[in-house]
């Protein structure tokens, strides 16, 4: 199937081309295009990033039908993230 120009397919291609099982979304260009989700990446990330990863699996099997064979999950990495923690600030709740 032939991929479009978007960002994100160029991504998936490359990710699934080197077996990969890790897609990195940039925080500052999610929150560009679709802010809601970013605040939900913020606030609620374990509700929201599995979701995210089986959109991400969804879209790499449109592309390439069989990689749920290569892979049964793939993994929303976020970089550029904004919020960061120095390690004496974490608790015992902020893991996970």
């Amino acid at each position: 199937m032939k991929l479009d120009n978007s960002v994100y397919a160029q991504k998936i291609n490359e990710m699934c081309s080197k077996n990969k099982s890790s897609l990195e979304v940039d925080f500052n260009h999610l929150d560009s295009k679709h802010p809601t989700l970013s605040m939900w990446i913020v606030t609620e990330p374990n509700v929201i990033l599995p979701y995210l990863n089986d959109v991400a699996l969804e879209c790499a099997k449109k592309y390439f039908p069989d990689y749920g064979e290569i892979h049964a999950e793939i993994f929303i990495r976020i970089d550029n993230y904004p919020v960061q923690d120095k390690i004496r600030d974490l608790r015992h709740k902020d893991l996970g």
